[in-house]
């Protein structure tokens, strides 16, 4: 299967001396016997792996959970990240934790996502997983968390509460 990480009309910025945040970046991972494309909103790169992955649900007013797709964009990750390490001629990883946040509107969830090649196996040959994955997430610590989707960083509160997070969550990331 090609290697297949491109972001559409080059939108690359870049953030670190070694890192660029890009977006609409494609990826692919085998599911079933068939390619399956992932496209992120945005993702912190550098020249090896894919470091973290952003989703944004542009459905607001849906009750649909960004969460499947965050996950399947992290299987994604994972695979691709494998693929650019062994034609870098290192060993791929078994697994690893890819961390995602989602946005709703201007409320952020935190996920660390982990993959393992088993888990990629059984998705390329259609088969259950051998092992249980458990997803990490956390919700920032606002008052009114029943509001909290709606209400996002707008209240000054969870403003503070959330740039915390925010601050918190870069040591999670590689």
């Amino acid at each position: 299967m090609a290697n297949v990480i491109r972001s559409a009309n080059n939108r690359r910025w870049v953030y670190e001396d070694d890192r660029v945040i890009c977006q609409r970046t494609e990826i692919s991972f085998p599911m079933a016997g068939q390619r399956v494309d992932a496209k992120t909103d945005v993702c912190l790169m550098n020249d090896l792996e894919l470091l973290l992955l952003v989703q944004e649900d542009k459905r607001l007013s849906s009750d649909e959970d960004p969460e499947p797709q965050v996950i399947a964009k992290a299987i994604a990750a994972f695979y691709q990240n494998n693929l650019r390490r062994k034609q870098s001629g290192l060993q791929p990883l078994p697994s690893k934790y890819i961390p995602a946040i989602t946005m709703i509107g201007t409320a952020p969830i935190f996920y660390r996502i982990p993959v393992t090649t088993m888990l990629l196996e059984a998705l390329a040959t259609a088969t259950y997983p051998r092992g249980e994955t458990t997803v990490l997430r956390f919700i920032p610590p606002v008052p009114t968390q029943e509001r909290y989707r709606n209400d996002g960083m707008h209240p000054l509160v969870n403003r503070r509460t959330i740039l915390q997070c925010f601050e918190a969550f870069k040591a999670v990331i590689n």
